[in-house]
């Protein structure tokens, strides 16, 4: 059996375990995680619906990463609305706790016994930090990790292993002596509060999927789950990057026979050079656009600039022209050899327009309401959220842009978009325009 058979075979296995539609199952056949193009169709997608460990991230928004405070019970529910406005577009979802507990519970919830439960167990193991105070010995400690694991988390059902991933919780243990159990425990937790951010773990190229390396603190962990999670639907990546490297996929837009990969607050050098060392992209040009700006409320390229068709482009306003906060390009081309830097210090405007992409202008009214941060589904067809101005929805439609507009109002707390929620696995090219 090929990898590809392989893939396949997992995923029809997969859909069957989490119930998934008769429409979903059958597009199984024809899956390959692979992105050419933004503008391509998109086809298959991996989203992840927030929960418990959201609440976390709204007590403290700027700790969290976030731009404000929201409700997460509000944008849980915006969210499910937008995987069924997906799904109305044709495009098959794949929700990660789905993927994640995939072969480990049957349609009516009751576990399922068996390896895929076990790697469940012993991979749900790592998020837990079990200590004493006052401090054991380091023996002491292992057996005490032994023990727990051996009795207290093997009882755990999966829903409850699937609360520990995203939880990641820390159990101090102390003595009371003789008084009742004789043993009291402190509890924290260090939940994953980004993680409905799906763009930002991997990066999907036309060769494949690589995963990324995250550059804050509170999102260190997400790339082990999302990992995970796509190896249980049967996604092995082609890369992982590795210190000192730095790759977050609102960074990373497919463009046919080039790439554009942003280089600034998220993402870094040491990981471009990996990724053109390894001819992850599978493309002829690179196109690294340098941003000399650096701020959180433009963190990743995908939040100034964004591609709607071959020819048509997104951009901040504030990237145009001669501003310090305009962006440079060094173009690689690919020769026997590898990679070759063949242009560098253009500006990026100058650039779109040598490669004949027409560029629309987003006034900062609409960049801060993240009108640049649209979720392509096809040449020419985009979602962008509520909040936009009607002007700017008015100069799409007059570019003969589809618009659909989606509720984001909670969501957005979080600073990002549709873009940003959205892993796309996989993108069909266009035939004759079709």
């Amino acid at each position: 059996m090929n990898s590809l058979q392989l893939c396949r075979l997992v995923l029809a296995v997969f859909i069957t375990l989490v119930g998934a539609s008769d429409r979903l199952a059958a597009q199984t056949a024809s899956f390959k995680a692979g992105s050419n193009a933004e503008w391509d169709r998109a086809t298959w997608a991996l989203v992840h619906t927030p929960g418990e460990e959201l609440f976390y991230g709204v007590l403290h928004p700027e700790a969290a990463l976030f731009e404000r405070p929201f409700s997460s019970t509000l944008a849980a529910k915006e969210h499910e609305h937008f995987v069924q406005q997906l799904r109305n577009q044709g495009i098959s979802v794949v929700q990660l706790r789905d993927a994640v507990l995939a072969g480990t519970v049957d349609e009516n919830g009751r576990e399922l016994p068996g390896p895929a439960l076990d790697e469940l167990r012993e991979f749900a193991f790592r998020f837990v930090t079990l200590e004493s105070d006052p401090p054991v010995s380091e023996s002491q400690q292992d057996q005490l990790k032994k023990k727990y694991f051996a009795e207290s988390f093997q009882q755990l059902h999966p829903d409850e292993l699937w609360s520990t991933i995203v939880l990641n919780p820390k159990i101090t243990l102390r003595s009371t002596g003789d008084l009742n159990t004789g043993v009291v425990a402190d509890y924290a937790v260090r939940p994953v509060m980004n993680l409905y951010f799906m763009r930002d773990q991997v990066i999907t190229t036309r060769r494949g999927v690589v995963v990324g390396k995250m550059n804050s603190e509170q999102r260190h962990i997400e790339t082990e789950i999302v990992r995970f999670a796509l190896g249980r639907i049967g996604i092995k990546p082609i890369g992982v990057i590795e210190e000192p490297g730095r790759l977050e996929g609102g960074d990373f837009l497919p463009a046919g026979d080039r790439v554009f990969i942003g280089e600034g607050l998220r993402t870094n050098s040491a990981a471009i050079q990996q990724l053109l060392d390894a001819d992850a992209f599978g493309t002829d040009e690179v196109v690294v656009v340098k941003d000399p700006w650096r701020q959180q409320v433009q963190m990743h390229l995908d939040t100034y600039f964004n591609l709607v068709a071959d020819d048509l482009a997104l951009l901040a306003e504030n990237r145009l022209g001669e501003s310090d906060h305009g962006p440079t390009v060094d173009v690689f081309k690919k020769n026997a050899d590898g990679y070759e830097l063949q242009a560098s210090g253009m500006k990026f405007p100058a650039y779109l327009k040598s490669i004949g992409v027409r560029v629309i202008p987003v006034k900062q009214q609409d960049q801060l309401k993240y009108g640049c941060n649209v979720l392509t589904l096809k040449s020419n067809e985009v979602f962008v959220v509520d909040g936009v101005s009607n002007e700017f929805l008015k100069t799409l439609k007059e570019a003969d842009v589809t618009v659909h507009v989606v509720d984001f109002s909670n969501l957005t707390g979080g600073y990002g978009a549709c873009h940003c929620t959205v892993q796309v696995l996989s993108r069909k090219q266009a035939v004759d325009g079709r």
